[in-house]
Order: C-alpha cells, then sequence, then structure tokens
C-alpha cells in the first residue's frame, strides 16, 4: 500500500517552539488509525532528529485528546480546602543544636512600592496565627522574603542558618523531608 501512495514535495515550512526553521521535504497522506477510528493524514518528512508528532486536530479526530467545553466547581463540594494555606500537618517546633552560635540576619531590602501590600499582608498572617509579633529581642533572627508571584505576594523567611544546625530530635528526618519539599 505504501509503494502506491505518491509522496509530494512541499515549499511549506514549520518551526520549532524556539522559532529554530525546520526544513520539511516532502509529504505523504496515509490512512492511520487508532483503536476504532480512521483518519487520513499528512505526514510530513523533515530534517530533525525529534519524535514524530501528530496535530492537535489529528490527534482529536482520533480521540486521542478531548474538548472539554464546560469546567465545573468541584471546590464547593470541600469548604474546608478554601481556608487551606499551604500548611504542613502537624506541629513542629524547630530544636537547635544548643552549641551553635545564634544567627542575626540583618533585614532584607524590600521594595517601596511593596511596603503597604508586606504590611497588610503580615498583619493577615499575623491574625490567621501564622507568626506571632515579637517585640524583644530573641537569639535567632531568619531574613524575611518577598515574592510577588502571579499578582500575589508571597512572605516567606530564609532558615538557612536554623535549618544547617542539624535538629537534634526524633522529627529531624520529617523536617529534613520537607526542607527538600
Amino acid at each position: 500500500m505504501l509503494c502506491d501512495t505518491p509522496i509530494t514535495k512541499t515549499a511549506r515550512k514549520f518551526k520549532l517552539y524556539i522559532h529554530h526553521p525546520i526544513k520539511v521535504e516532502c509529504y505523504v497522506t496515509l490512512p492511520t488509525r487508532y483503536k476504532n477510528k480512521f483518519v487520513d493524514v499528512q505526514y510530513y518528512v523533515v530534517h530533525v532528529d525529534q519524535k514524530p508528532l501528530l496535530s492537535e486536530q489529528v490527534r482529536e479526530l482520533l480521540g486521542l485528546i478531548e474538548r472539554i467545553h464546560e469546567v465545573t466547581n468541584e471546590l464547593d463540594k470541600y469548604p474546608e480546602l478554601r481556608k487551606t494555606t499551604g500548611t504542613l500537618p502537624g506541629t513542629y517546633s524547630i530544636k537547635i543544636d544548643p552549641t551553635v552560635t545564634p544567627v542575626v540576619h540583618a533585614p532584607r531590602r524590600q521594595p517601596k512600592a511593596l511596603s503597604e501590600k508586606i504590611r497588610t499582608k503580615l498583619k493577615e498572617m499575623e491574625a490567621d496565627g501564622h507568626i506571632t509579633k515579637v517585640t524583644e529581642p530573641i537569639d535567632w533572627v531568619s531574613s524575611m522574603v518577598t515574592v510577588v508571584r502571579n499578582g500575589k505576594l508571597r512572605i516567606c523567611s530564609d532558615l538557612k542558618d536554623p535549618i544547617s544546625t542539624k535538629p537534634s530530635d526524633e522529627n529531624s528526618t520529617q523536617f529534613q523531608r520537607w526542607k527538600k519539599w
């Protein structure tokens, strides 16, 4: 059957996702079957060492992908998930080796344009019980890190120094897993 199929020269050009042009030599139209569906597909011969690809249209015709035209909000069935903040299950108290010298980091500079958002976010985190305001000097002070991602402000602590002191309790393996996560 392949011997009877004409191979057609073409001037068509393709580009990789990095906009690198791909030279197309020719194409051939072959019947293609997947399960119980048959489709005539144009296969292009190119000079690129890549795995063969099927177009989105061919994948749909063969039933390899399915278009979903309506998305329902299943989150309403689980209201407890709406309040989640990405916290890990259980509680953990960082145990630090008492022979290690405490480290006090200087505050990192924050963009002036974010100062009001940072203040608001810190008050929100304090109200939710994620952080506690400290008014007296303490031994360990970690830097606050702020990141704006997808228009949302995220605030984290740089716990590099306390974590590197190797917690000395039975939760250390669990904490090390969280650290890698």
